[in-house]
């Protein structure tokens, strides 16, 4: 019963953060003039897996892969990496989701490192905690997914801890995660 009830309640956090995010996930037809262009580690890219990708407003293409993230320009690639001791790095190489928010800020989601915010500008990131609740505190870090709101508040699908919103203006995170005590 605990397994059923941690699927739906997985399940649920999932649509609820496919709901705000407000973008088709079907797929669409392109228009005939559009190429492509495989991109390898041969291209530079950090690792072959990609597990998020990203165009943002200024034409990059970003990816996140398990050793790392990965700006391609159309040229080459970029890699930010988790470097031991320092704060302004990467929090996790293996990084699982991506989020261009309305005011142009990258947020990379990661496995076991939370949420960071990358400064374009001087190629750093600022790590956002993800919150404690007592006996109850996340019991994990890997993020899922992220999408925006049209609040500008940030949502955080986080594995077996539920959904969490980030309020931009107070810089605070509020947790909804599924009270098995409550009958359903």
């Amino acid at each position: 019963m605990g397994t059923q009830c941690y699927c739906v309640s997985l399940l649920v956090a999932v649509c609820l953060v496919a709901m705000f995010n407000g973008t088709s996930t079907c797929a669409q037809k392109l228009p005939p003039d559009v190429r492509y262009k495989h991109l390898s580690i041969e291209q530079g890219l950090s690792q072959s897996t990609v597990f998020a990708s990203l165009q943002d407003r200024e034409g990059y293409m970003w990816f996140g892969t398990e050793d790392g993230l990965n700006r391609y320009d159309g040229y080459q690639c970029r890699v930010y990496r988790r470097r031991d001791h320092d704060s302004l790095s990467l929090p996790d190489n293996y990084v699982t989701c991506l989020l261009e928010d309305s005011q142009g800020f990258l947020w990379v989601g990661t496995y076991s490192g939370g949420v960071a915010i990358l400064d374009r500008s001087t190629g750093t990131f600022k790590r956002i905690a993800l919150p404690e609740w007592g006996y109850q505190r996340i019991r994990t870090n890997a993020v899922m997914s992220l999408t925006q709101d049209t609040g500008g508040n940030i949502w955080a699908a986080v594995w077996s801890s539920g959904v969490s919103r980030f309020d931009v203006r107070s810089r605070t995170w509020t947790q909804f995660a599924h009270d098995s005590s409550a009958g359903s």
